[in-house]
């Protein structure tokens, strides 16, 4: 089981995804699951290195309307058994904590103690399991 993964979805941004990626690795991120929104820019060019190594999970985007929601759905039903914790962030998005190398774990670890926390991007394994509707 992964202790930290981060679940995005994209569309056209490959040319960001290795920053992206390497700035999220850096952070303590151990895999990340991503929904391809028809990208035509060829991601996976980008993507293969971290496929390789087992830190990338890639699935196409496979619906027509709320696509974000539906991926984000999609990670927490179908991965939440496989990380402890899955943060929620766009491509453009990278927070950098100020608490020394690998920080995002060091912070889950505090939160742990707080089993139904809801922290602005991040969904614990039991607070997805306990909280999700059951249509899900």
């Amino acid at each position: 089981m992964h202790y930290l993964a981060v679940c995005a979805i994209f569309r056209d941004e490959a040319r960001y995804l290795a920053e992206w990626l390497t700035h999220y690795e850096l952070q303590g991120v151990e895999h990340f699951y991503l929904y391809d929104d028809q990208s035509t820019d060829h991601p996976e060019k980008v993507l293969a290195p971290w496929v390789a190594r087992g830190m990338v999970t890639l699935e196409p985007v496979r619906w027509a309307s709320r696509r974000q929601a539906h991926a984000y759905s999609h990670c927490i039903r179908m991965r939440r058994k496989e990380a402890h914790w899955i943060g929620f962030f766009d491509i453009d998005e990278l927070p950098s904590p100020a608490l020394g190398p690998k920080p995002w774990p060091k912070s889950c670890r505090g939160m742990s103690a707080f089993p139904d926390l809801e922290s602005t991007g991040f969904a614990t394994d039991h607070q997805v399991s306990s909280k999700l509707p059951a249509h899900w």
